[in-house]
């Protein structure tokens, strides 16, 4: 049957304001309980600044406050957050009366949808926006108190140390800070790179280190998320384990196994080849891109058990055509394929490869030749196709017969190469006796065609 794929280009024209919400659709999960990343960056909130974060709420009034952005504690600090009470995104800092004053979004948040929200502060107001809309000005009563913490995305810290309290529950893809107040048309625009002191890009890759983009390289740690990578196996047999992953945009990976980089990378897809049957292998996937790194996976899959077996013996074989003479004349065949044999087993005793041709009979079953009339060459070459390579087979180094008994042709040790064996025989490699006594052609003097089977074993032991 054959298989046709079609492929439809889609072309959309879409235009955006500048006021749009988050084009992409995918960000870091915060889950809500222990998620974190923290720059370790002191940042001063006590002269203008502006913070951005594009992020997309998973759940709703829920029943703490969330942080998205902040340094707020010990009345000092700064924060973007969401305020369960109303239902609101806002930027709040505390001022010179150790109380917190916030600017605030105008409408209800929605669940599950992107906003891009930015605060602004100038030296006396706090401004914040939404998609580039100004929400609220809300005038300080004093000036902003410069926080103690370190910055943290997605939870609000505690102290210097690593504590933390209200944790966001959502999606979180970028986070940018300035050491200047934006304008309205900066804000708008959103493409100012000036006084930028950070800017990161959070994915799903970016579950251990988030990389600063801008010249300051204040990386952000992650605390506590499980990777997105998703290593699976889904093609095992009993050498070799094929995986696959998560494929992250401008990615690379890195995957270790038993301490050694086994593939690097930005193919989403490995197959490991020439196992050992029946045997587990650990493997440790890490991977990196332009925005940061990934925690490792570790996962463990085993390969299938072995097997000794004959993959491909010859099909036909094709002897040249005698004319009678009345003397003893040789007529040769030749095979059209290579014999195939696997020894995947992880205890091995050895193996032989033996033959067993019937005697030639007639197709009208009306003669037989006698035995010891059909020989065969040595085998001319091994080659060890896939596997792990030792000590070669033997080849018996002999022209037998084959039609009386089974001869051995090839013997492995139990110290032979574990994997797939490609075994050539020669040209002309079947050798048949034509004696006057036993050669006949039909009644009629037409040619009389004759046959043999050819049975060629696999058996255990050397």
């Amino acid at each position: 049957m054959r298989k046709f794929l079609l492929f439809i280009l889609l072309i959309v024209s879409l235009a955006v304001s500048p006021s749009a919400s988050k084009a992409a659709v995918s960000g870091l999960n915060f889950n809500g309980q222990n998620n974190y990343i923290n720059p370790k960056l002191a940042f001063d909130n006590s002269k203008p600044f502006t913070v951005q974060a594009e992020l997309k709420l998973n759940q709703i009034n829920t029943a703490n406050n969330m942080h998205i952005v902040s340094n707020l504690d010990a009345r000092k600090g700064f924060a973007i957050s969401y305020r369960t009470s109303d239902n609101r995104l806002t930027f709040v800092s505390y001022n010179g009366d150790s109380a917190t004053q916030s600017a605030n979004s105008s409408n209800n948040i929605q669940a599950n949808k992107w906003y891009r929200v930015t605060g602004v502060y100038n030296g006396t107001d706090l401004k914040l926006y939404i998609d580039g809309v100004l929400q609220q000005t809300e005038v300080l009563s004093g000036v902003s108190q410069k926080g103690i913490p370190p910055v943290f995305f997605g939870a609000r810290p505690i102290g210097t140390g690593t504590s933390y309290t209200e944790p966001f529950k959502g999606e979180l893809g970028e986070v940018k800070l300035w050491n200047k107040a934006l304008t309205q048309a900066e804000v708008t625009n959103n493409n100012n790179t000036t006084n930028l002191v950070g800017y990161w890009v959070l994915d799903g890759l970016t579950t251990s280190t988030v990389y600063d983009q801008s010249i300051n390289n204040n990386h952000g740690q992650a605390f506590n998320f499980l990777s997105n990578l998703g290593l699976s196996a889904s093609n095992l047999t009993d050498m070799a384990i094929g995986m696959s992953w998560g494929n992250f945009t401008n990615a690379n990976y890195e995957l270790i196994q038993n301490g050694r980089t086994i593939y690097s990378g930005p193919n989403a897809q490995y197959i490991h080849q020439n196992l050992i049957s029946d045997t587990l292998y650990s493997y440790t996937l890490k991977g990196k891109s332009a925005n940061g790194e990934s925690i490792p996976i570790t996962k463990t899959f085993a390969t299938k058990p072995g097997e000794l077996a004959i993959l491909q013996v010859p099909s036909a074989l094709n002897f040249n055509a005698i004319t009678l003479n009345g003397l003893e004349q040789k007529s040769y065949g030749s095979f059209n394929q290579k014999i195939i044999v696997k020894d995947t087993r992880k205890n091995r005793n050895g193996w032989k490869l033996v033959v067993k041709a019937t005697p030639l009979k007639s197709t009208n079953s009306m003669r037989t030749f006698p035995t010891n009339k059909i020989s065969l060459k040595p085998v001319s070459s091994i080659t060890q196709t896939s596997g792990l390579v030792a000590t070669k087979p033997t080849i018996t180094n002999s022209t037998q017969f084959i039609d009386e008994e089974k001869k051995k042709l090839v013997s492995a040790g139990t110290n032979t190469g574990y994997g797939v064996y490609e075994i050539t025989l020669p040209s002309q490699a079947l050798e048949l006796t034509l004696s006057p006594a036993n050669t006949y052609v039909n009644s009629n003097g037409s040619a009389l065609s004759y046959f043999t089977d050819l049975t060629w074993t696999i058996e255990e032991g050397a």
